[in-house]
């Protein structure tokens, strides 16, 4: 019954002129760099009616649109774009940091440092295949081809399988999630699994380069990377949470003169409600009973107490400090000081500054420009520079890994 009716509420929309605009703002996963962000908001904007920005930032995507567009219908548009994504409400705090990245980058140290430092040495190789060598015979296990001369070539890709096929199968999720909209992933898992792949059979034949270390550096770079991007999201997030948790979730509204404890979010503009010394304002509103003074240094940066008397307006969020005030309120919601505030965050993490908007444009062409060119490098070794098979795909896969 649910895929049947978002179906019908898709079927009812139409844009209208004379329809009123409403923002939304949804949580968007799978985000990983400028391409994904390029990707969603040319899905979006291609819908009537429609303006779209997303937020690297915050993982968040804001619309602009007809209130009667459905949002089933945007986050279906998202989904084709091979990411997922859900309706934050006003009180939503989106998730603002990928919870694995600490563990990923923990493995790829473990598993990319052996790797690389065993390919580099080059003065390992001898002692190691003679080690490898005895062991197996002493269990009397196969050698695996070229084992006196390769082994350590063999120990470094068992080493790095994990890394490749495990550690880093979110990257390639993402790539074939995005294979009709090429991401950096894209790349990166292109060129890291050919590097692999090639490198087995470098290793098995004895002919050709080798670039597993290659592929263990990239992805522990790329990793690092997503896990520091993790950390920036975090810190950019602590700034919305704040803002966020300086709300309450509670009010005591007055019902013919009694206190009745409700949901913030059923409060309405009118509702007289009571504000005790130590708590927190629920909401914007006009002082009608009561004198206190109130602390807004946590929204406008102000260092002393303002006292408050019958008729003077308070901002929702402000402490109440030494006496009890009964406020009646006149904004609610998204037109609150503080979610002004909030949302002036919001737009300024997403805000791009012209480099960043050209940096995103080039991002949205480098995947397929790389591509044509490591197949390019491919061709012209192996069809007019009279080089071998085996040349010409070790070029190919240097263009690509670098």
């Amino acid at each position: 019954m649910k895929h049947k009716s978002s179906a019908a509420s898709e079927e009812k929309y139409l844009p209208s002129d004379s329809a009123p605009l409403l923002a939304q703002t949804f949580a968007v996963t799978g985000m990983t760099c400028s391409a994904c962000v390029n990707s969603i908001e040319r899905a979006l904007n291609e819908m009537d009616g429609v303006s779209a920005s997303v937020n690297f930032a915050s993982e968040t995507v804001h619309i602009l649109a007809p209130a009667n567009l459905p949002a089933e219908l945007v986050i279906k548009k998202i989904k084709s774009a091979g990411y997922g994504a859900t309706l934050l409400s006003e009180n939503s705090d989106p998730a603002l940091h990928r919870k694995g990245a600490a563990r990923a980058l923990i493995f790829a140290v473990i598993l990319a440092l052996p790797s690389i430092a065993i390919s580099m040495v080059m003065s390992w190789h001898r002692p190691i295949n003679g080690w490898l060598i005895d062991l197996f015979n002493s269990y009397s296990i196969p050698l695996p081809p070229h084992a006196h001369h390769l082994f350590a070539s063999w120990l470094v890709l068992a080493i790095t399988a994990p890394l490749i096929f495990i550690v880093a199968f979110p990257i390639h999720r993402a790539a074939i999630r995005n294979i009709f909209h090429p991401t950096m992933d894209t790349l990166i898992s292109l060129g890291s699994l050919s590097a692999y792949i090639w490198s087995v059979y470098a290793t098995y034949t004895a002919q050709g380069d080798v670039y597993t270390e290659v592929a263990a550096g990239v992805l522990l770079f790329v990793i690092l990377g997503r896990f520091l991007e993790s950390r920036a999201k975090r810190s950019a997030g602590s700034a919305l949470s704040k803002l966020l948790a300086l709300g309450e979730k509670e009010v005591a509204v007055l019902r013919n003169g009694t206190e009745v404890l409700i949901p913030i979010s059923h409060l309405v503009i009118g509702d007289e409600f009571v504000v005790k010394p130590g708590s927190r304002i629920a909401t914007d509103g006009l002082v009608i009973s009561g004198h206190s003074t109130v602390d807004n240094s946590l929204i406008t940066g102000e260092s002393k107490p303002i006292e408050i008397s019958p008729g003077m307006t308070v901002i929702g969020s402000a402490l109440n400090n030494n006496g009890r005030i009964i406020v009646r309120a006149t904004r609610i919601g998204s037109d609150t000081e503080l979610a002004r505030i909030t949302a002036m965050v919001v737009t300024a993490q997403g805000a791009k500054a012209p480099i960043q908007a050209l940096a995103d444009k080039i991002a949205a062409i480098f995947v397929p420009v790389v591509t044509v060119l490591a197949i390019g490098t491919f061709e012209g070794w192996y069809y007019f520079g009279d080089k071998s098979l085996t040349y010409s795909i070790s070029t190919a896969i240097t263009v690509l890994v670098i």
